[in-house]
């Protein structure tokens, strides 16, 4: 602790570390990181301590930096998933038919942004390896998704596509991401979708 020569300085300094002590608990009782789980951004399939971090979500998700690879990734309603960047990067582990994340049925309010996500397809010369960054889906008549957004994210080296969006899910908002190196369609669209570059 830093010591300061008049009381009045030692007041301001206290109050001062008592304000960013509150925001930063603030931030770690909202936002949830993959760590606390017992996942390691290394690059090794992490799918089961991911979900679990998913499962417990209680508003938003953060991922610092790192390589966190995962399959079939179930998100919940009304969170924010949320990362550094490229740096944050959502490997599709083993991809040939899976998704990096999936979203539904009955899910709303969902915002995915600042991710990479990466498919891994272009060291294989199957087209269907590589699977697919984000699927938003419902499983039957009766289900919907709604107000899903994905927004400045990366998208690379997927062989079904960056994302697919299923019948029965409205007002998805695509936005300002950056999405190459794609086999197959790069968005597939069955909704009332919002996209923009």
């Amino acid at each position: 602790m830093v010591w300061f020569f008049s009381r009045n300085h030692y007041t301001t300094a206290r109050s001062v570390w008592g304000f960013l002590l509150a925001v930063i608990s603030n931030f770690y009782r909202t936002a949830l990181l993959p760590q606390w789980f017992g996942v390691t951004a290394d690059g090794t399939d992490q799918s089961a301590a991911l979900q679990k971090c998913i499962d417990s979500a209680n508003g938003a998700v953060y991922f610092p930096p790192g390589n966190y690879a995962c399959k079939n990734i179930s998100l919940a309603a009304n969170t924010t998933y949320f990362g550094a960047g490229r740096a944050s990067k959502i490997s599709l582990f083993q991809g040939n038919l899976y998704d990096a994340f999936r979203l539904g049925p009955n899910k709303s309010n969902v915002t995915i942004e600042h991710l990479f996500f990466y498919g891994d397809n272009l060291r294989n010369a199957s087209y269907s390896v590589g699977g697919r960054g984000i699927r938003i889906y419902t499983d039957s008549v009766g289900q919907s998704n709604s107000n899903i957004t994905v927004n400045n994210c990366e998208f690379s080296d997927f062989g079904f596509g960056a994302i697919r969006v299923w019948t029965n899910t409205s007002k998805v908002w695509i936005t300002n991401n950056y999405i190459h190196r794609i086999r197959g369609s790069i968005l597939g669209l069955y909704g009332q979708i919002y996209c923009s570059p």
